[in-house]
């Protein structure tokens, strides 16, 4: 007689299947998890500092962004928003290891706070490297960006995305 019931375990192994089965539910639940705890920390995302302008127009901001801030932002960036799951305060410290200033550090933590608030549906799903994400946080979050930091940001490709992971210091 056969069983219907599919066996999860070959040899006290999960199977490859069940195992991504399993990571996918896993990678659900803590993303919504996210999304709660930034709703009711947030609000409904932005920051305080992306009402400043020009925040990071200073020489010694400028300098930071020109000496290789530039050229890693778009790992740096990606990892302080993961690292902090969102939250702006944390994304502003994270990134301020590169050396920039508090006020324009905050600039992007406000990207960040920004991306997880009104983004994270399609950002969840491949983060930068998806074309979706990067289309709403260029619409939705990069015009604040720009207003409260002063700076334009590099447009993402592979090419650029690894080079900035090899130059990251966060």
């Amino acid at each position: 007689q056969t069983s219907t019931a599919r066996e999860p375990c070959v040899n006290g192994q999960l199977r490859w299947a069940d195992h991504l089965i399993m990571k996918r539910q896993l990678q659900a639940i803590f993303t919504l998890a996210v999304v709660a705890a930034l709703w009711k920390t947030a609000g409904h995302g932005g920051s305080k500092a992306l009402e400043t302008t020009e925040c990071c127009q200073g020489r010694s901001d400028l300098k930071v962004w020109n000496g290789g801030g530039r050229a890693a932002f778009l790992q740096e960036i990606d990892v302080c928003g993961q690292r902090c799951v969102g939250r702006a305060q944390c994304a502003a410290k994270c990134m301020s290891k590169r050396g920039y200033s508090p006020a324009c550090a905050d600039c992007f933590g406000g990207l960040v706070s920004c991306t997880a608030a009104k983004c994270w549906m399609p950002c969840a799903r491949g983060g930068d490297a998806n074309a979706v994400c990067r289309s709403c946080t260029k619409a939705k979050c990069r015009p604040a960006f720009k207003v409260c930091s002063g700076i334009s940001l590099p447009e993402w490709t592979e090419e650029g995305k690894a080079a900035a992971t090899k130059v990251s210091v966060v």
